[in-house]
């Protein structure tokens, strides 16, 4: 979910409101496995297509800023990531996007790893779904995303076979989110419709996993809900106090594994390990990449080091991150230095 954090929720569930802009995710945290209070978007993970790779390769996203690298021929070719491992385990892989492909280069990622269909506005729009001149927001509404997901859900690409769709939301995106037709009526001054918004988001994926429920799938399905990153920016807008630590929401429901160990410190880069076991693989040593499986007990990084030293780490040029960016030619490089 765009930019969901769980400062949103009351302070019974560990939010900063006095009263919860999103009370449909927190009853479903209540009743499902959360890790409290959220996760951290630590350097490397606080934009959308960076929060992606941290999730499901265990990596930041450093793209060098010098003018001669500004164009990266492949996308982070090094790397092994849960797209990779789906399509090696016979999955039917999805992908559907509330906006474009471009959108924060996810089309590039995509094809670079697993090579998931990815079902996008010009997508839906090809199909006849959107008429050809459609633009809202971003793109287009949760409300349509959800329910063309609805309709994929039933394809029958997916019956009696391992399937895995990821659903990217976007009507929470800044500057002020998206108010749509279906939401609760608000404020009409855009600065202040944000709470709105959320109340919608929130309400949108509740009544989305209520239909799950009625699905032939569901019991043997386990479906992950996350926030993407952090934004400072809006957090005002949504009456978060000033100086809060800002989270994002995560939510596994019908996961294999389970713990009681909950209230965790954690990354982008352990929702990798954490995702995988939930599904019920067995991950050697419990770790991925740079995150471990909170399943597991084992320290994340952020157990190890303060956030500010951990993101002056993470910034850090490597031999070994320069493969995850480069492949092969990392060596090339590396030779060139001499």
């Amino acid at each position: 979910m765009e930019s969901m954090e769980s400062n949103f929720q009351d302070k019974a569930h560990g939010g900063d409101l006095q009263k919860s802009g999103i009370p449909e995710f927190s009853k479903l945290a209540e009743r499902n496995l959360s890790f409290t209070p959220g996760g951290v978007s630590v350097a490397g993970t606080g934009w959308t297509i960076a929060a992606l790779v941290a999730k499901t390769c265990g990596v930041p996203l450093n793209i060098p800023l010098k003018r001669n690298e500004d164009s990266i021929a492949t996308f982070l070719p090094g790397a092994k990531c849960l797209t990779d491992i789906l399509k090696g385990e016979g999955y039917t892989t999805r992908f559907l996007e509330g906006s474009y492909g471009e959108f924060s280069s996810t089309r590039e990622f995509l094809q670079a790893h697993g090579h998931p269909e990815l079902h996008d506005v010009p997508y839906y729009k090809g199909k006849g779904l959107l008429p050809k001149k459609y633009f809202v927001f971003w793109g287009m509404e949760d409300h349509r995303l959800y329910g063309f997901a609805k309709r994929e859900l039933g394809d029958t690409a997916f019956t009696g076979k391992p399937f895995a769709m990821f659903i990217s939301t976007i009507d929470t995106h800044e500057p002020y989110g998206y108010r749509c037709d279906i939401c609760p009526k608000g404020p009409r001054e855009k600065k202040k419709q944000y709470p709105t918004v959320l109340r919608c988001a929130s309400h949108q994926l509740n009544d989305f996993l209520t239909w799950a429920k009625t699905q032939p799938w569901y019991a043997n399905t386990t479906i992950a809900v996350m926030g993407d990153h952090t934004v400072d920016g809006l957090s005002p807008a949504a009456g978060i106090p000033a100086g809060a630590e800002l989270r994002w929401v995560d939510l596994l429901v019908n996961s294999v594994q389970t713990t009681k160990n909950t209230r965790r410190s954690f990354s982008s880069f352990d929702m990798y390990p954490t995702l995988l076991e939930a599904m019920g693989v067995q991950v050697g040593g419990h770790a991925l990449g740079l995150g471990v499986s909170l399943f597991s007990g084992k320290p994340t990084l952020l157990d190890i080091y303060p956030q500010k030293e951990l993101d002056s780490l993470l910034r850090q040029k490597s031999f070994q991150y320069n493969y995850f960016l480069y492949g092969d030619s990392a060596k090339a490089r590396l030779m060139n230095l001499f």
